[in-house]
C-alpha cells in the first residue's frame, strides 16, 4: 500500500475488513468479544505492516468469524506479510502456518512444520463427509482389516452451525 494511495470508503473497508461499519456509532465498551476482536484486527492492518504480531485474536469471535480470520491470514501471508500468532485454537493455526512452535512452561516442545508433529503420531484422525448410513459404512470399513482401529463419529455441533448458518446465507444471497 505503501505505493498506491489509499481511500477509505465505507464499502472498502467492509470489503477489507469485514463488516465493522455497522459498528461505527457504538462504544467499543458496547461490542461483543468477537466485534472488540475484529476491530482490534482491524487497527492492526490499517497501517499494512510488513510483520503482523497478533496474541490470541481468535478467542471471542463466533466460528464463521474465526475462519474469516484466518483466511485473512492466509492472504496477508500470500501477499509476503510475516504473521506471527500466539493461539490456543491449534486447527485454525495449523492450517495456515509454515512453522509451528509449541511451548511448555517456558520450554519449547516442538519447533518444526506442522505436519511434522503429527507425523510422529501413532494414529491418525481423518475427517471426511459422506451421506452413507452409519451402519453401511461401518460394513465397508470391516472389509479391510487394516481400518480395524478406525472409528466413526457424527459430525459435532461446529460443523452443524457452520452448515446451518451457511444455508442461510446462501438463501440470503439468491
Amino acid at each position: 500500500m505503501a505505493t498506491e494511495q489509499a481511500v477509505l470508503t465505507a464499502e472498502g473497508l467492509r470489503h477489507r475488513y469485514g463488516d465493522l461499519v455497522a459498528l461505527d456509532r457504538k462504544r467499543v465498551a458496547a461490542l461483543s468479544g468477537g466485534q472488540r476482536q475484529r476491530v482490534q484486527l482491524a487497527m492492526a492492518l490499517v497501517a499494512d505492516p510488513a510483520l503482523l504480531v497478533l496474541d490470541e485474536p481468535t478467542t471471542g469471535p463466533d466460528t464463521q468469524a474465526r475462519r474469516d480470520f484466518w483466511h485473512l491470514v492466509e492472504q496477508r501471508r500470500a501477499r509476503g506479510v510475516g504473521v506471527l500468532v500466539t493461539t490456543h485454537v491449534i486447527e485454525g493455526a495449523a492450517a495456515v502456518a509454515n512453522r509451528v512452535v509449541v511451548l511448555d512452561r517456558g520450554a519449547v516442545l516442538v519447533d518444526a512444520t506442522p505436519t511434522e508433529p503429527v507425523s510422529r503420531l501413532p494414529d491418525r484422525t481423518i475427517t471426511a463427509t459422506t451421506t452413507l448410513d452409519v451402519t453401511v459404512l461401518r460394513a465397508l470399513l470391516d472389509l479391510d482389516p487394516a481400518l480395524a482401529r478406525l472409528r466413526v463419529r457424527d459430525a459435532g455441533l461446529e460443523e452443524a452451525v457452520l452448515a446451518l448458518t451457511a444455508a442461510r446465507d446462501e438463501g440470503e444471497a439468491a
